[in-house]
This record gives C-alpha cells, structure tokens and sequence, in this order.
C-alpha cells in the first residue's frame, strides 16, 4: 500500500472509532468532513431510497449533497435511469460505479445520467446499498473526482454507509415522533416506541432502556391508547404515513 493510500485509510478507520462515541449527527458530519476533504472524495449522499413496491422516493441526506445536481436529478427523475441506482437495487454488495456495470451496454439514457454526474464534479464513485429494516434501500454513494482504490479504503466506506443508513432512519423515525398524534407521549413512551420502529423486540428494548418486559408491554399499551393504534405494528405503520421531514435532533 501506498503511503498516501495508507493516510488515507487510517483517516477513514480513525472516524469509523469515533463514530460510536459522537456528541451528535452535526458532530459526526464536521468529523467526516474533515477526512474526506484532502482525498477527491467532493460529497457523500443517500438520498435515494425505494419501498418494498419499488417506488423510488427521496431519503434522508447527509455530508454534502451537491443540492443544484439533486434538484435536476429529482425534478427530472434521472434515477429511473440511473444505472448506479439500478445497479445498487439488485446488488447485495457495495461496488465502484465503473464496476457496477458494463458501460458499453447501457442505453443513450443512462449515459446521459451519467454525462449529467461528470458535469456536476462527480466522475467516480463508491456505492453501498444498505438494506434498511422495513424493507427499503438506501443508497449510500461517497462521490468525487478520484477514490482511492484499496480493500481497506472500501471496507471503510462500507462500514460507514451502513452507519449513516441506520442513523438516518434513526434520525427520520424520531422527527416524526416529535409531531401529530405522538405529540402528547411522554420521554420513555416514545423511546419505547422510537426503538420499536427500528425493529427492536419487546426482550431487546427492556434490555437496551434496562426495563422489564412487562414494563415494555405497559408502555406499548398505553401508547396503543393514546395514538388511536390497536398494536404496535399499526403504530409503526402510523409513523411511518407521517410526513418525511428530516432535521438534526441533537
């Protein structure tokens, strides 16, 4: 491995220890940034997401989304023709875009997209689909001029899309807890219910808030009550039709 190489994945393994022990998402992200910057890495985004009918909608984003190419690429629905996008919803690993597929058998459509990318500064990427619990894909894609191409760089980048995956369900899950029908639940209620939507089990959240189970069955039933839901699966539904409005909560 090269010396440059070799910074480049310690910067990259030193963040994914920090990460664990972050004050905050914002904190996460300045730490990212500071990493990223000195290695052709231009912005990290996942702001593409498909439901278990296939239905492509905008996630969360985090890093630095080039917003003037998001608009275009949302507003014209360039991702139905994406082939990094197409790609990354049949793949069950992470991949550089230039070996996600066969650039010489793509349609006019796709080339255009990925025409469109280059123009805006993004000309190699590293893409992760990371699966998320209730059946949707993120796609994570880490994009620039140039990415270091080493095992370790690539484990890195993989780790930390399915980091940023999690936190930015995590992060979506508990805005939408802060409004409507959920307004009037008090703190452990809704943390209860916050680690349920993220697929936790009744054993799991007594164990993660140090309570019993039967303290989690209380409190699930009561939230029942309260939001109008008659289990804990039509509450997550519930959550889930909310708006998708995604803020730092830290």
């Amino acid at each position: 491995m090269s010396v440059e190489r070799d910074r480049l994945a310690e910067d990259f393994l030193s963040f994914a220890l920090l990460a664990p022990r972050a004050l905050s998402h914002s904190h996460l992200l300045k730490e990212l940034d500071k990493r990223i910057a000195g290695w052709g890495i231009t912005h990290v985004a996942a702001c593409v997401m498909m439901d278990h009918e296939r239905r492509f909608k905008v996630g969360p984003m985090f890093g630095k989304p080039n917003m003037a190419w998001a608009d275009v690429y949302f507003g014209e629905k360039l991702y139905l023709d994406d082939p990094v996008i197409d790609y990354a919803m049949r793949a069950d690993k992470a991949e550089y875009w230039d070996e996600a597929f066969d650039s010489s058998r793509i349609g006019k459509p796709a080339r255009r997209v990925l025409s469109m990318a280059g123009d805006v500064g993004a000309r190699d990427g590293f893409l992760v689909p990371v699966p998320l619990y209730n059946g949707d894909i993120m796609v994570v894609s880490y994009q620039g001029e140039r990415l270091e191409r080493h095992p370790d760089v690539a484990g890195v980048l993989r780790g930390l899309a399915v980091y940023f995956g999690t936190e930015g369900q995590r992060l979506l899950i508990k805005s939408k807890l802060r409004s409507g029908r959920f307004a009037g639940l008090n703190t452990r209620q809704m943390q209860v219910l916050h680690l349920a939507a993220l697929g936790r089990r009744n054993k799991d959240i007594a164990s993660e808030l140090d309570l019993s189970v039967k303290t989690v069955e209380y409190h699930l039933a009561n939230i029942h009550q309260q939001i109008g839901a008659r289990n804990t699966k039509e509450a997550i539904a519930i959550i889930h039709s909310a708006p998708e409005t995604l803020s730092d909560p830290d």
